[in-house]
Parts: C-alpha cells; structure tokens; sequence
C-alpha cells in the first residue's frame, strides 16, 4: 500500500481496517477477561465450620462467582474479589470438592479445597525457630500452611503422651496441587532430628514415630520445587500451599481388603496407629466406585475402592485366588515372597494385576506367573495406571495350576508393604476423554471439541457421542465412533451459538452411548496440576449482541 497512503480512498480504507481490528481486539479482551484464581489459601476447612479463604491471582473486572463440584459448599465471595467465606455443613462429603471462580467471560482453573474431621489452624509467621513453633493443644489438628518464599521453614510445637505413635501427615502436591517436594523432619526438645521423610504418597511427606516417653516434640518442614532445578536451596512461593495433620490419636493408613466389592455390604479392617479395638473393624454399606469414607473418630478421611468382583484378604490356610476376585495381601517381612495358586484352562486370556503405589502402599511390586512345566510365562514391573505397580496380560499355553507370586522390588517388606492382587478375565470396554475441561463460545463460529475413544480387549460396538445439557441457543450434533477406522478412536463434537443465544456459565457434559445395549459413559477431562478428572465440562457462552445471562450448573 506504501506510496497510496496518503490517498483519500485508502486512508479511508485504513481506518476501517484499523475499527475491524480493533473490534476484534476487544473481542479477544472481552474473552480473556475471565479469572485466573490459581490458588486458595487455606485450602480446606473442618466440617461443620466456616472458613475465610484468600483467592490468590487475578479475579478479572466483572463480578465473580462460584461453582463447587458436589454442589455442597455455601461460597460467598467478598466485594474485593480477593477473599470468599466458605460455609462447610456438618453433612457434607470429606475429602476434596473441586472450585470453579468464574465470570461472564470465562472460568479459572479447578482449585482444590479439602473438607476433614478434625480441628484447624492457620500457621502464624515467624514459625521458622523452635521457640517461635505454632503450638498444638489437641490430639489431632490440621494445620493450613504455606512457605511463601524461598529459605521459609515452619515449625510447630506438640506434647505427646507415651506410648503413643505421633504421625505427620501432609497434602500438598499430590491433593492441592502445590508446585513443592516438601520434606518433614521431627525434632526432639533439643533440637536433634529424630525422623525424616520426603517422598510417602508421590512428592508429600509423612512421618509415624513411636513415642516412648512423654515429652515436647517438634515437627519442622520446608521444601524443594517439585520440577527440579540448578538450585540447592530452600524454595518457597506464595503456591507452596500445605495442609499438615499432626496427631496422636486414631490414624488409617490402609485397610484391609484395600479393594471392596461394591454390590454389597462388607466390613473392612483398618490398619494404622492409635487405633483401639473397637476402631480396628468398620463396616462398609455398598458404594459406587471410589468413595470417601470413615467418620469423625479417624485424623484423615479415607478413600475406599470399589470392584465388580469378590475381594478377600490372603490367608496362610489357602494361598489360592479364583478368577475373577481379588486378594489383599502384604509382605510383611523384608526377602518374603507371597506364592498363590491359580487354575489355568488353556487358551484362556488372563489379566493378573498388582496395585500398591495407588493406594499410598509403600509396596515396588513385582509380578511374576509361572506355568504348571515351571517355566515363566510372565513378569511385570512398574506398569498400568500407577507408575510402580504391576501387570500382565497373557493367554494360558496349557491346563493346570499357575503359579502367581508378588515380592518387592528391592526385597523390603513390612506394616505398609500390601497390596492387591486382583485376577481377570479382559472385558471389552472403553473410556472417552475430553481434551480440555472448559471451552468458551464467543462468536458465530463453531468450537471443536476434541473427543478420544480408547477401546480396550476388542470393544466393538457403535458409539453415539453427544453434549449433554447445553443452554439455550447453543446446539452441538452427535457424531459416532464407529467400530473401525479413525472415528472409532476418536470423534469431534461442535458447539454452535445462534444468534441470538443468551450469555451462559455452567457446567455441560459429554455422554457416550452404545446404540445396541446399556453402555453407557461419561467423558472425563483432565483437572489442571492434578491427577483427578472430571466430567463437569464448564461452558461459557457469550452473546453476540446484549441478551440475558444464564447461570447453570
């Protein structure tokens, strides 16, 4: 255009061009313009209690609101946008409800607030030296943390009967989120460090100490970034945000069966410390999945998972496990070696597995299968869903009793080392994935939303795909997945906004459907920092010209 500038004509064309962009830019402001709450401190609450939280990051310009996932919470968010009240009922479900900020332009990321049993503080700095250590009056107390800059270390301070087991516990990296590899150490009166522990579940520290004598202990914790760097030094920031549980008084730390069938009622036995007789047996009604459970009378809240099978604990009468069941075991001395016996038919395919490291078990299991000639058919070593534990696939050359035997990696063993060793027939199956858990419609252009069919021992049916719960004015055909070819791994949906569609903030979902018998499931997307999903896809819709808005969830 250079020499024709100064023309009438393009000038004129110029400042047109220039509007267009500008409108555009406003279009891309309006849509950025959605918060960015990246941390909530405290992050979590005693049940029963209400709870002044800080949101940290940038609540964007237009009025925020809030979501929680259970629907459960009572969030009243304060004029400054940067604090919110959170009312937790005595009814409410322990453990982790996932938060959603959120605005007519568009939502943050899911935060984390964990609900527990017991009573809470939040650390008073300086706490960094033994004579400046938050003290703890009760038997258990959960303590809201954070080291916010680099060399911070907290401390705090608890008396401790004999003959009791103090344990440490923290929630950090793997529940919150928190960008930290924190380390614990327990410190007696003078000082001297008397346990230690970085790695427990994944990156977060746990300590258990058996307390001879009565007397003042100290439990001191900092911590690395969990991305390893050139430095050596205490990190901090103001996202190294902790919930530390320091009791002597009744802690789980594993139950047996770990597994349950969850067609039925069961009881299961709890193993941990400080735990009387009559706390060591609890009685589980049926469930769906993976539960939260255990009341008020234990430190933490206790995660309970569920099969399709019958689930039992290993036994020194019979060292047998059926197809189709699941057995509990632990090795419980270092070099043990637990042996069952299996019957094999040949030709049948088989999937034996062995989980540990994804329920907190301290367990690097090893899996091995031997034929009824002697021969290995198959070993397996950190594999499947969790990075350290174990499966194999295989199909049996022969008829006659298998060998299967789990043992530790490094041949450890212990209270800690147990596992679930769980035998199968594979089942046709799938899963979908979402590859994002919030999409945000701001013009007449359809958003693709991505979604992934993974179809596991020969799932072969056709599968409907559809949006679920869409608002008003906002429409998204079902495609298929057929049993081949590329659709049948993945499909992609797409969201059009009429015209004259109101402005919506809610929650939407994504269905998978067999179209010749009952499977049916929903798509789950990944939550930022976290190894959890959801099938809460947040939608936020907005108009083309003024309309209503509408709130869903």
């Amino acid at each position: 255009m250079g020499n024709s500038v100064r023309s009438n004509q393009l000038s004129r064309r110029l400042l047109i061009e220039t509007a267009i962009l500008g409108i555009a830019a406003s279009v891309v402001a309006s849509a950025a313009d959605g918060p960015n709450i990246d941390r909530l401190y405290p992050a979590g609450g005693q049940l029963g209690t209400s709870v002044n939280i800080q949101l940290g990051g940038q609540p964007g310009k237009e009025s925020l609101q809030s979501w929680s996932s259970l629907g459960q919470l009572e969030i009243t968010i304060a004029e400054d946008k940067k604090f919110a009240t959170i009312v937790i009922p005595e009814n409410v479900q322990p453990g982790v409800h996932w938060l959603r900020f959120f605005n007519a332009s568009g939502t943050s990321a899911l935060r984390p607030f964990v609900v527990g049993h017991i009573a809470e503080i939040v650390e008073e700095e300086s706490n960094d030296l033994q004579d400046q250590a938050d003290e703890i009056s009760d038997e258990a107390v959960t303590i809201n943390g954070v080291l916010s800059q680099a060399g911070d270390v907290d401390i705090c301070r608890i008396r401790v009967p004999a003959g009791r087991t103090l344990v440490a516990s923290m929630q950090a990296n793997e529940d919150l989120g928190s960008p930290m590899d924190a380390t614990l150490q327990l410190l007696n009166e003078a000082g001297t460090v008397i346990a230690q522990n970085d790695d427990d579940h994944g990156m977060d520290p746990q300590i258990a100490f058996n307390v001879r004598t009565e007397g003042v202990f100290y439990v001191r914790t900092f911590a690395f970034p969990s991305a390893p760097n050139s430095t050596i030094k205490l990190a901090g920031a103001e996202n190294y945000i902790y919930r530390l549980t320091v009791t002597h008084g009744p802690f789980i730390d594993h139950v047996f069966p770990a597994v349950l069938d969850h067609r039925s009622t069961s009881a299961v036995t709890v193993c941990g410390w400080n735990l009387t007789e009559q706390l060591q047996t609890v009685g589980v009604t049926s469930f769906e999945g993976q539960q939260t459970c255990f009341g008020r009378k234990f430190a933490l809240p206790h995660n309970l998972y569920g099969v399709k099978h019958p689930s039992h604990v290993e036994s020194t009468v019979s060292r047998a496990i059926a197809v189709n069941s699941s057995i509990t075991g632990r090795i419980a001395v270092p070099g043990e070696k637990d042996v069952y016996m299996l019957p094999g038919i040949k030709d049948q395919t088989l999937t034996v597995s062995v989980q540990a490291r994804v329920f907190h078990s301290l367990l690097d299991p090893v899996l091995t299968i031997t034929g009824a000639d002697g021969n290995v058919l198959s070993e397996a070593d950190d594999g499947g869903a969790a990075l350290y534990d174990s499966e194999a696939t295989m199909t049996v050359p022969a008829d006659g009793l298998l060998k299967v035997s789990v043992e530790d990696r490094f041949g450890d063993g212990g209270f800690r080392y147990f596992y679930a060793l769980t035998c199968e027939i594979p089942q046709p199956a799938f899963t979908a994935t979402v590859n994002a858990n919030q999409y945000l419609v701001n013009n007449a252009e359809a958003v693709e939303v991505p979604v992934t069919i993974t179809r596991t021992n020969g799932y072969a049916k056709r599968l409907t795909v559809s949006l679920e719960q869409l608002p008003e004015g906002v429409t998204a055909e079902s495609v298929v997945s057929e049993t081949d070819g590329d659709s049948s791994k993945a499909v992609t949906l797409k969201l059009i906004r009429d015209e004259n569609a109101p402005a919506f903030c809610g929650a939407i979902r994504v269905l998978c459907r067999a179209e010749d018998c009952g499977d049916r499931q929903l798509a789950t997307a990944a939550i930022e920092n976290s190894k959890s999903t959801t099938s809460e896809i947040w939608l936020t819709v907005i108009p083309g010209e003024e309309t209503p808005s509408k709130e869903g969830g």
